[in-house]
């Protein structure tokens, strides 16, 4: 009798548990079509994998598809496709935004990995807002995607903290809101998010850098035409592709370890971004069935790599578009292109005087001018947390962070050299 109860409650438990997936776009603006794409990506393939649709919140900012810069309204890719008609994701997930892009906050974020219904009402004023309310014989699936410093990731017009973010995850844990969860983080430095998470959350996270390294956009000016139409930003990010067109393939067969190590040594073949791993590594061996569903995931394609793309450090993306967009402009276009230019231009000088001026202010100058282009491998990591969140909230810096300033804020918070700072000096 005893082992039938017992065998009668492991089954009821497997019956009970269930699979929930979070996507998140942290960020808004059609400078930002890569985090749109991947995202909207991501959504379509959960569902083909068999999610049921009340299974997953998305989160994104559904005004990409409407922008005037749109040259196909609408529709969205994350792939090129010069002279074809493309592959649009848009197809199966504008219909489904559950929050959309004025709802994009740190506090509403934080709140629906909470499930904290009452303050997700009170932030968004949704009567009915979308939030699980799930337990610990369920997986939970978390994709965000925007830019990350050392210490966070944006969202909105603000920030969460490493603190903020591993705070949330440890309170649905103590909660028991999920039994397995798998965190997938794609900005620059996410590794800085998870390098501390506690190993006995059960929770996998896979990012998309390490600690101290950049993201790279991919199908950026001039391989971002599809069509014959350019869409006139990076399409996609390198890291989502890549694991994305791993799952399409071996969605029902795959192991999180397995997604990890192939997509870290695709990526690692072309660009100084290393895919990391971090968290409750014990859960490599598990099937990415874990946490998506267990049907194979049907595209109406299979996505194939073009051979011809661009792919381009995410801090210097919003340069590098604006200069193809004044390349291609016609005579009509011309002054409103070089004055977008020459805009960016202007305050990406702003902010790199700022830098040297917090770096002369703490080095000296010939000191700063040295660490200019060279990397600190052994600083402060709390200091340099510190600086990035300053520079955000005092001189009014925007992510992601150029290596010139990475590289500066690492000499500054070298062991020993850390001093207080007056910001009042430092910011023009």
């Amino acid at each position: 009798m005893n082992k039938f109860i017992f065998g009668l409650t492991v089954l009821l438990s497997v019956v009970l548990a269930d699979k929930y997936a979070i996507i998140f776009q942290g960020d808004r603006g059609y400078g930002n079509y890569s985090d749109s794409s991947n995202t909207c990506r991501a959504y379509d393939d959960i569902i083909a994998s068999g999610i049921p649709a009340d299974h997953v919140i998305y989160m994104a900012n559904e005004a990409t598809l409407s922008d005037s810069n749109n040259p196909w309204p609408g529709k969205l890719f994350t792939l090129s496709d010069p002279e074809g008609e493309g592959w649009d994701h848009a197809a199966g997930c504008k219909e489904h935004f559950d929050y959309q892009g004025k709802m994009i906050e740190p506090e509403v974020v934080l709140a629906i990995i909470r499930q904290d219904e009452e303050k997700v009402k009170s932030l968004t004023g949704l009567e009915n807002p979308k939030v699980f309310h799930t337990t610990e014989d369920d997986t939970l699936f978390i994709y965000y995607s925007d830019h990350g410093y050392e210490g966070g990731v944006g969202c909105g017009s603000g920030v969460i903290t490493t603190e903020q973010m591993q705070g949330a995850l440890k309170d649905l844990h103590e909660n028991k809101r999920y039994g397995k969860m798998a965190f997938f983080l794609e900005a620059c430095e996410s590794g800085s998010v998870f390098d501390t998470l506690p190993t006995n959350l059960n929770i996998y996270a896979f990012t998309s850098a390490n600690q101290t390294e950049p993201a790279w956009c991919d199908y950026c000016p001039p391989n971002d035409v599809v069509n014959h139409k350019s869409i006139g930003v990076c399409m996609s990010m390198y890291y989502d592709n890549e694991y994305q067109l791993l799952w399409e393939q071996e969605s029902t067969t795959i192991t999180l370890g397995e997604l990890f190590q192939k997509t870290h040594d695709e990526v690692a073949k072309y660009k100084n971004q290393e895919v990391s791993e971090w968290g409750d590594l014990s859960m490599r061996d598990l099937p990415m069935t874990t946490f998506i569903g267990d049907k194979p995931i049907k595209t109406r394609h299979f996505a194939q790599r073009s051979a011809s793309t661009t792919r381009v450090e995410k801090s210097e993306a919003p340069i590098h578009e604006a200069k193809w967009r004044a390349i291609r402009a016609d005579s009509n276009a011309n002054d409103a292109a070089f004055a977008e230019l020459r805009e960016l231009l202007s305050v990406r000088a702003k902010e790199e005087v700022e830098v040297m001026r917090l770096g002369a202010a703490v080095l000296g100058e010939k000191k700063m001018s040295e660490k200019l282009n060279v990397d600190t491998f052994e600083y402060d990591r709390e200091c340099a947390s510190e600086m990035f969140n300053a520079l955000l909230s005092k001189c009014k810096h925007s992510l992601p962070f150029p290596a010139t300033t990475r590289q500066l804020v690492h000499a500054i918070c070298e062991k020993g050299l850390h001093q207080n700072v007056e910001w009042s000096e430092i910011c023009l």
